[in-house]
């Protein structure tokens, strides 16, 4: 799984969501990952949907949870709408979507001289 880095409130912080941390979003947010991830990529979320995944995923990536909740409890509510989003969104974007390897090299059938030096 990959970790989440990014300002929040005071300094940079790891974020990422596990199991235990998926399961408890869930149990908060009343949907099932899948669900809970459409409403937040497509906009239509609530404000506790974005807290939650935050709070969550600061734990997630190592931070105690007496603290994670200090700092939703201190900068949640002066952090702009559309940044708590962008947050929520990368963080869920590292578990939904799968890493990019790259696009696979063309098979054209003629070895490649600089692969042979």
């Amino acid at each position: 799984m990959t970790t989440h880095r990014a300002f929040f409130g005071d300094a940079h912080y790891d974020f990422a969501l596990k199991a235990p941390q998926i399961a408890e979003l869930q149990h908060l947010c009343g949907a099932g990952i899948g669900t809970l991830c459409q409403r937040i990529f497509r906009g239509d979320f609530a404000y506790s949907d974005l807290v939650e995944t935050i709070r969550l995923a600061l734990i997630g990536g190592g931070l105690d949870p007496q603290r994670a909740a200090e700092l939703i409890e201190v900068y949640s509510e002066v952090t702009a709408l559309e940044r708590l989003a962008e947050i929520a969104i990368d963080v869920l974007g590292k578990r939904y979507f799968p890493p990019e390897t790259g696009p696979e090299p063309e098979q054209t059938g003629e070895l490649d001289a600089e692969a042979l030096a």
